[in-house]
This record gives structure tokens, sequence and C-alpha cells, in this order.
């Protein structure tokens, strides 16, 4: 994995750990980046769509279910199966 990649994904689960109190200056603390760093990675318009996504990814329920009852997109390729097996395991 590239350092790129790898600095990515901090970003990503530093904010999937903040969900849903998400700001560049927080997930850039607790990833241990600068707020630079995040922006030059995510710009802040993409940050919280990315987190979104990357939850979705990896099968995180307990952001799943907030973006289900929130009608994010990132769920949208989900099945009415999928989206339910979140609910019972929060």
């Amino acid at each position: 994995m590239k350092h790129g990649d790898k600095t990515r994904k901090r970003i990503l689960e530093a904010g999937v750990e903040l969900w849903p109190d998400i700001s560049l200056s927080k997930v850039a603390a607790k990833a241990g980046l600068t707020h630079g760093a995040v922006i030059y990675h995510y710009p802040t318009c993409q940050l919280k769509d990315a987190i979104a996504e990357y939850a979705v990814k990896e099968g995180i329920s307990r952001v799943i279910v907030q973006l289900i009852s929130s009608k994010h997109p990132a769920i949208s390729e989900m099945t009415e199966g999928e989206r339910s097996a979140h609910f019972y395991s929060v």
C-alpha cells in the first residue's frame, strides 16, 4: 500500500470513529495529521461523503444505520435486506 493510500485510510477510519461529528480539524486531530493533509486528500465538500462510502464498504453498522435514516446516497446500492441487517447489529 502506498503512503497516500495509508493516509487516506487513516483519515477515513478517523472519520468513522467520529461519525457523525465530522469536521476537517477533528478528523485531522484524530488521524494525527494536519488540517492541510486532510484537505489535500479529501476537499471539504468530499470528506463526509467519502467517510460514508467507506463505512458502507466496510459494513460499519453504527454509521450505516444513520446513513439509512438520513437517506444518504452512499446506501443507494444496498438492498432492503442488507439495510435491515444493520439495524439488528447495532
